[in-house]
């Protein structure tokens, strides 16, 4: 009976001891702003990349005309 009660009592430290753990990062904010800020450079790079992707496009029709008149 003893040693149930130890493990009763070890379960509710653990749980006691989850449940801080979650508080602690619930009101910890830096992570949450590494992680805007790494949505942001995606998006800005996304953004770049579909911009160079649509020039180039563009220009490979003029760079072609002038290869092949020289």
């Amino acid at each position: 009976m003893q040693r149930s009660f130890m493990k009763m009592v070890e379960m509710r430290w653990a749980f006691a001891a989850f449940g801080a753990a979650l508080l602690r990062l619930r009101r910890d904010r830096r992570g949450v702003t590494v992680i805007e800020y790494g949505i942001i450079a995606i998006i800005i790079t996304l953004a770049i990349f579909g911009g160079l992707s649509r020039i180039g496009s563009e220009l490979t029709v003029p760079f072609n005309q002038v290869s092949s008149e020289l």
